[in-house]
């Protein structure tokens, strides 16, 4: 314990003397986030699509969808940042084609809207609230987190100060362990408040309540400390950790659904994409949303804390052998 307090504390007055770093990181998050909250709170029941035409005069007035006219087809990033949850070409005579990277659900209500633009509406990402909504964009954000502030120990393996703490009276399993905690505050803290801020000083819908968003946010945070001590361990360059983590964080979390839900018929990828943490993780909290017992989404939280303590454990096991092997 006196251990745990020592080092503790060491990181602390570490992070002070880093305060330009750190406070510049938690301000860009947290404004990160509170954009994602408050326009993911502000989503109504529309769909953004841009039409391919040249008929000057096309021109459809619905309360469901924003239609905008475009010479040129958008790209597929276009599609898959979100700017356009659809786009029609239009080939003359009332058909198009539809290009999307959403469900098949939405193509098919997107159909329907063509046919008959003022009986019908839909929705973006229908299985979602508000709740599941926030949490999908935190995602990311939180992920990314847990890398930028477990510098303090790719520095210690990179000046050669971890070899010189393996030495003393504490152990590796003591110093990665509060180094753990400590990452754990830096990233739940600051994040929850955003989320308090939201709700009591902008009057935004959050969506769950606060215990449900500790509980949940606690899980997302594990995860995220778990996999920062992961990359740090086996990857012994602090910059070379943050980039490689920074990419595998970004790509899945995307492949995910993290943002939105996309169309996916291949069912070998389905199946890669449904091992994803991230996947797990948005199956959980929407299944909470809906109502859904505990007990009926034990398989995504026991995946979830299973997959975070063995990125624990082959950290420690990996730190360890490093240690002995000189390096």
């Amino acid at each position: 314990m006196i251990n745990f307090l020592t080092i503790f504390k060491n990181n602390i007055h570490r992070s002070i003397e880093k305060k330009n770093y750190i406070i510049a990181t938690v301000l860009m998050i947290s404004v990160a986030i509170l954009l994602a909250v408050y326009f993911t709170s502000k989503l109504e029941i529309k769909g953004n699509i841009a039409v391919v035409t040249d008929n000057n005069k096309f021109n459809i007035n619905s309360k469901y969808v924003k239609v905008t006219v475009v010479d040129k087809i958008p790209s597929t990033s276009e599609l898959v940042m979100n700017r356009y949850d659809a786009v029609l070409i239009d080939k003359g005579n009332n058909r198009f084609d539809i290009d999307t990277v959403k469900s098949d659900e939405f193509k098919k209500e997107l159909e329907e809207f063509i046919r008959n633009p003022k009986a019908t509406g839909f929705k973006k990402d229908e299985d979602r609230g508000v709740g599941s909504n926030i949490l999908g964009y935190l995602i990311m954000f939180v992920l990314l987190q847990g890398l930028m502030f477990m510098t303090l120990y790719s520095d210690d393996k990179e000046n050669k100060m971890f070899k010189r703490i393996a030495t003393s009276p504490v152990s590796i399993g003591t110093y990665l362990f509060t180094h753990s905690v400590f990452n754990y505050l830096l990233v739940f803290i600051p994040t929850f408040t955003v989320l308090v801020v939201c709700r009591e000083v902008l009057n935004i819908n959050i969506g769950f309540s606060y215990f449900q968003y500790i509980w949940l946010l606690g899980i997302l945070t594990l995860l995220s400390t778990a996999f920062a001590l992961f990359m740090c361990s086996i990857i012994d360059k602090g910059d070379n950790s943050m980039t490689m983590g920074s990419s595998i964080v970004t790509l899945s979390s995307i492949l995910a659904g993290s943002f939105y839900s996309f169309r996916n018929d291949n069912a070998i990828m389905k199946n890669i994409i449904g091992i994803f943490p991230q996947k797990n993780y948005l199956k959980l909290v929407q299944g909470l949303e809906h109502g859904k017992a505990l007990s009926d989404l034990l398989p995504q939280l026991t995946y979830l804390l299973t997959i975070s303590m063995l990125m624990f454990v082959i950290a420690v096991i990996v730190a360890k052998k490093k240690f002995k092997s000189g390096c």
